[in-house]
């Protein structure tokens, strides 16, 4: 649709629906906007009322000044602070000659000595309305209102703002938004992109002040800045020079520069403000909207899989948009099979054009440990980082370098100090990697010497920090175990199986562990490694209700620093069997063969447990009691939160109740402490219980006991806690 027809249609009430939507204020609406003078639509542009914002000046106010203004006032009103001189009429004139092609017989010239203008009447109507009403119309920025509100308040007194971020963040939509919501406000857009040297940065700044200039542009600037109070935004401020137009500014009391940039210059005294990454439930509001806009909105049942696609591609803005603009070829479905990888194929308006551009503006040492930290699934820790991004002694220091990554919006980092890489930006980078094999190696090796360091720790005084590094790297462990080396994806099993039986079955336990195993038949023979993996089978299969494979799993010879481990496991099968002697027999051999207090302390634990269950609790309170004061000098706090609960249980059974709610609840705060959720869980189906025969029914803790027991798959546990009621 021309300028010519679009006018034309809105004058006369003839305008196509999609047209119509956006005069009435919908979702879509057209917005007029003097700092641009562009008809928008939806985002996109339908026409250009003006070549300039000149011309839309000299539209307004030949419409809102009547018929037959002069050439001197219509000068001096477009060209705020000129006088008009007859060297003038040539600028005028150009300006002029622009506008009259746009709308042809709708502006006509008279022959009157002041050669006055004439515009059309309806027309007229429609300019005055689109200059008092739509200029104040914007389209919504989703999920920005409080980033929008802050940039806002940065931007009220003089000085530099400086908004970064990767490229297709929303920067620019950021900056025109707090600049929008300020009409009040002088302000003026400035693009630099396409600027190359400090001189065409000034020319630029000039054009957008509508400044004719004549030799060196600093002077005019200069004046002109220093009459301005409000925002000059500065977009695109990719790496040109500066510092002329910053030392104008920095003249001019009362204006404030607004700079959007990928590389955030040096600027001493600015107010840096990171644009980061949409939240997820903004991410599909900004979908929906841009399919919606596409026409083909998801269909309710396909709302899980929006969800999914936005979180796949870590609700980057830009990212959204290539792919709902493809919902009317691809729905959601098929979008999630292959739009991620697509995006980074497409031609230069896509986002791998973004991403080839910031890739530009970084220099080796960054590019490097951007490459070498892509291999890191799930996020990475500043140590991971140093020890995977080596490189070398000359080299810059790894933190300075994720400083300036972070900056520039290639990295983000969580309340928590843990470093991430959007996955798009991750694959980009492995793509972009000269050396994959060998970062994919350090990475492996040091998840390896930290994984063996972590489990180590698991029984000793900083078992709480040992327990939650294994849960950070979860995400890193399993994809060792799918896609590393024989000897890493091994290591990794046992790994997984700690945190399984420690915070409940992660995603897949049992396949994860049995394909560390069949790694380990590839790898070179370590003992241990293996007996380790044979026992972990073993526990899970025995956890999701599969004894005899699990008591299969443990026949042969052990490793001899697992016997006792395996006599436990024997023992626990073998009551799960409903083989109460045989139970017996395994748990006491296992306590005969224990050589040192910790596993001395573990056996005596097994032993008491099963004796609860036989309804023997003299001899299992002796043994628990044995176990804890044998855990507290080794000062496994874990073993002592467990014995806790089972201590307590055994008082359940005796009818001591308001003793057994104590002890409880002593177990219960150390199990936090070191985060153990299956000694956690336990804690609270037994202060459930302590609680409704004390007449106390506590639904709460019961409700509590419950969320756990199902986050850790325990499903006889589910089933007693869910039995507890006052009845």
């Amino acid at each position: 649709m021309s300028v010519r027809d679009a006018i034309d249609a809105l004058a006369a009430g003839q305008a196509p629906p999609s047209l119509q939507r956006v005069v009435e204020g919908g979702e879509r609406q057209l917005v007029l906007l003097p700092s641009r003078a562009e008809a928008w639509l939806d985002g996109h542009c339908i026409a250009r009322l003006a070549r300039s914002r000149v011309g839309f000046r000299l539209l307004l106010l030949v419409a809102t000044r009547g018929v037959g203004l002069d050439r001197a006032s219509l000068f001096e009103a477009v060209w705020e602070g000129q006088r008009y001189r007859r060297s003038s009429d040539n600028t005028l004139r150009v300006a002029l000659s622009r506008l009259r092609k746009q709308l042809g017989s709708a502006l006509t010239l008279d022959g009157s000595p002041n050669g006055g203008l004439h515009l059309d009447p309806a027309i007229s109507v429609w300019v005055r309305r689109s200059a008092s009403e739509l200029t104040r119309v914007r389209s919504e920025v989703i999920g920005r209102s409080a980033l929008v509100e802050r940039v806002i308040g940065a931007t009220q007194g003089e000085g530099v703002v400086i908004l970064s971020g990767a490229g297709g963040i929303g920067k620019t939509t950021v900056a025109r938004a707090a600049v929008e919501a300020q009409p009040e406000r002088w302000s003026r857009f400035v693009q630099l992109g396409s600027c190359q040297s400090e001189g065409e940065v000034l020319c630029a700044v000039a054009d957008a002040l509508d400044l004719v200039v004549r030799g060196p542009a600093e002077a005019i600037l200069g004046a002109a800045l220093s009459a301005r109070s409000g925002v000059l935004v500065l977009d695109e401020a990719e790496g040109q020079e500066l510092g002329k137009l910053l030392d104008l500014a920095s003249a001019c009391s009362e204006l404030c520069l607004l700079i959007t940039t990928r590389d955030p210059p040096t600027v001493a005294g600015a107010v840096r403000i990171a644009v980061p990454t949409l939240t997820v439930d903004d991410g599909v509001r900004l979908f929906d909207r841009r399919a919606d806009a596409a026409g083909h909105p998801p269909r309710p049942e396909e709302r899980g899989l929006v969800r999914e696609l936005v979180e796949r591609l870590d609700a980057h803005p830009l990212a959204l948009e290539l792919a709902a603009s493809r919902c009317a070829l691809l729905p959601p479905k098929r979008l999630l099979e292959r739009l991620s990888i697509d995006l980074l194929k497409e031609g230069h308006t896509s986002l791998r054009a973004v991403l080839d551009a910031s890739w530009a503006l970084l220099d080796e040492p960054a590019r490097a440990v951007l490459c070498r930290c892509a291999v890191f699934q799930g996020g990475f820790e500043l140590e991971a980082a140093e020890a995977v991004a080596d490189l070398g002694q000359d080299a810059p220091w790894v933190v300075d370098l994720l400083q300036r990554l972070h900056v520039l919006g290639w990295v983000q980092v969580d309340d928590r100090g843990r470093f991430h890489l959007p996955e798009l930006v991750r694959r980009y980078a492995l793509e972009r990697d000269p050396e994959p094999a060998s970062a994919r190696s350090a990475w492996a090796e040091w998840l390896v010497d930290a994984g063996r360091s972590w489990v180590e720790g698991l029984d000793g005084r900083e078992s709480a920090r040992c327990l939650e590094s294994l849960a950070r790297e979860q995400a890193n462990l399993v994809a060792l175990i799918q896609t590393g080396e024989a000897s890493g994806r091994a290591w990794a099993g046992t790994f997984v199986f700690a945190l399984a039986i420690l915070r409940g079955n992660v995603s897949d336990a049992l396949e994860l562990v049995q394909a560390a195993r069949q790694a380990d038949r590839e790898a070179a023979p370590h003992a241990f490694r293996r007996g380790r993996l044979r026992f972990a089978t073993a526990q899970l299969l025995r956890v999701r209700g599969f004894p005899a494979a699990a008591l299969e799993e443990l026949e042969g010879e052990a490793p001899e620093e697992l016997q006792v481990e395996f006599d436990r496991a024997r023992g626990q099968a073998l009551q799960a069997l409903g083989r109460p002697m045989a139970a017996e027999e395994a748990f006491r051999r296992g306590l005969d063969g224990a050589e040192d207090q910790r596993a001395r302390a573990r056996a005596r634990e097994a032993l008491g447990v099963f004796l609860i269950t036989v309804e023997r609790l003299s001899e299992a309170e002796a043994l628990l009691d044995g176990a804890g004061a044998d855990f507290a000098r080794v000062g496994d706090a874990r073993g002592q939160a467990r014995t806790q609960v089972n201590r307590a249980d055994v008082l359940l059974h005796q009818g001591q109740v308001r003793r057994a709610e104590e002890i409880t609840e002593q177990a219960l705060d150390a199990a936090r402490a070191c985060g153990d959720q299956v000694v956690e869980a336990y804690a609270l189906a037994n202060l459930t219980l302590a609680r409704l025969r004390l007449g106390r029914p506590d639904p709460e803790t019961q409700a509590e006991a419950l969320r756990i027991a199902r986050a850790i798959g325990d499903k006889a546990l589910v089933q007693g806690v869910s039995a507890l009621s006052p009845e």
